[in-house]
This record gives structure tokens, C-alpha cells and sequence, in this order.
């Protein structure tokens, strides 16, 4: 992100404690104090001419002013390749993400590498910016250039997260980041279907969608795969035993006539 990158590590230290609500551990709280970008604003000598980086930090005060200049809400940056509302649910500023979906902004807008706001929030383990994308009907199932989805983001390792988050500038610590997951699943549990419970071991969720009738054979509309060769495949151990319990069938095949036994011993489970 280059240029972006400095200017929201340097703005998050001096601007973020006076802006709008952000998404945390703590309860969300709406300050009213003027931000410094606030101020700067007013007096007409706003430095930040971007809506991105408004974005990222809580500035709602200049997102305000930029989006009443007419700029476009779901224009990705020329860095990054990301929209505003990525920016505000990645850094987890609740007040921004609810300002740019009250402006237009779609909520399933894709980002250069497939991925979108609610992905992001998932990511980063922001509960609030993930429910106000849900409730504004962003779709959880939606999947960037390496497969992730919102569902899969909640398992990305810390280490990698934090790596990504580094990339950003952006601060994390790794047990609140633990416990925004734990809040982002609340509201992500009951909508993951049968194959998502089999590759993540959320088995909570499959046995919900079993008891709901769905078929332990089901296939997967994209790869044609039973939740049993998804298990199989993630290693996902537990999952595996309550599939077999329940009937599963050890030889069904999938699109390209693998079997749950075979994608086991291809990735070493």
C-alpha cells in the first residue's frame, strides 16, 4: 500500500481516539469530540483527499465530506486494490462501515484479489462491521482468488494474520483478535452450510445442518465433493467419525472420481 500504509499507521496514533466507533473487545462507543481531521476540515485544509484512508481510521468527519463531494463508495485504491468499506470492516471502524452501506456501497463489493468486506471483518475478528455487512446482505459464501471465504477466514493461523495485518500497519493482538473470531462465529454459525462445517471441524454447525435433514452425502455444487472427502481432505478428524456414524458413504466420488480415502492420503491426513 506504499503511500496509504504510512498515512493510516502515522493517523491511527494521533486521529482514531477521537473518531467514530470501532470494532473491538470493548463495547462500540460513538465519540463526539471533534477529530483533528475534523478540524482541519472545518477550516477547509484537510490533507486527507482520499476516501480510503478515512475510512480506515474512523474518520467520519472527512469520509462525511468526501462522500458529499460525490466520490465513489465502492472505488477500489490504486494500492491496495480495496474498497472504503474493506478499509473501514478490516480496521474494524463500525461507525464507517455503517456511514458508506447508508451511501451506496455494496456490500459484497469484490476487492482486487477477490475478497470482500465481510471476509475482512471475519479476518481481523471485527463482530459488529460483520453483523451491519450481514444485515445489509453481504454473502459469507463468497470466496476470494485463493478460496477463502468469510466462513474459512476465522481459520486463517495467527501467524499469517498478523502478518497480513502488519502489511496494513494495523495493530493486533492475537487474544482479542481470538475472541472477535469467537463474535464473528456467533453470527456466522448458523448460516454455514454442511460442506464449510466439514472443512472447518465446526461440528456444532453439522450436526445442525444434519438435523435439519441435510443429506450426509450431499455434494458440493462447485466441486462435486461429499462433506466426507471434505473432511477428509482438511483432516478434520472429529468430523470425519460423526459423518461415518451417520451413514456417510467411505466410497462416493467426487467430480473428478477421488474418494474421501484417496484425498486423505494425497494430503497426508
Amino acid at each position: 500500500m506504499r503511500n496509504r500504509v504510512t498515512i493510516v499507521t502515522l493517523a491511527l496514533t494521533s486521529i482514531i481516539a477521537g473518531c467514530g466507533g470501532s470494532d473491538s473487545t470493548a463495547p462500540d462507543a460513538d465519540s463526539t469530540a471533534p477529530s483533528n481531521a475534523d478540524a482541519l476540515v472545518s477550516a477547509g485544509r484537510s490533507t486527507i483527499v482520499d476516501l480510503w484512508t478515512p475510512a480506515a481510521i474512523g474518520d467520519t468527519g472527512t469520509l462525511k465530506v468526501r462522500l458529499d463531494d460525490g466520490a465513489d463508495v465502492n472505488a477500489l485504491d490504486s494500492d491496495a486494490r480495496m474498497t472504503p468499506l474493506a478499509f473501514a470492516a478490516n480496521f474494524g471502524q463500525v461507525t464507517a462501515v455503517k456511514m458508506l452501506l447508508e451511501a451506496g456501497a455494496a456490500p459484497d463489493a469484490r476487492n482486487g484479489n477477490g475478497s470482500t468486506a465481510a471476509l475482512g471483518a471475519a479476518l481481523f475478528g471485527r463482530p459488529e462491521c460483520l453483523r451491519l455487512l450481514l444485515d445489509a446482505g453481504a454473502d459469507p459464501e463468497l470466496a476470494d482468488e485463493n478460496g477463502t471465504t468469510t466462513f474459512t477466514a476465522l481459520s486463517v493461523p495467527w501467524d499469517f494474520t498478523k502478518v497480513i495485518a502488519d502489511l496494513f500497519g494495523m495493530p493486533l493482538e492475537r487474544h482479542p483478535l481470538e475472541i472477535g473470531r469467537e463474535g464473528c462465529w456467533e453470527r456466522l454459525g448458523p448460516m454455514v452450510n454442511i460442506w464449510t462445517a466439514a472443512a472447518t471441524g465446526e461440528t456444532t454447525a453439522l450436526k445442525a445442518r444434519m438435523a435439519d435433514g441435510i443429506d450426509v452425502d450431499a455434494r458440493n455444487p462447485t466441486s462435486g465433493a461429499t462433506p466426507l472427502a471434505i473432511a477428509a481432505n482438511f483432516g478434520t478428524l472429529e468430523v470425519v467419525e460423526i459423518l461415518i456414524d451417520a451413514g456417510a458413504n467411505p466410497n462416493a466420488l467426487d467430480a473428478n472420481g477421488g474418494t474421501p480415502v484417496l484425498g486423505a492420503a494425497f494430503f497426508g491426513r
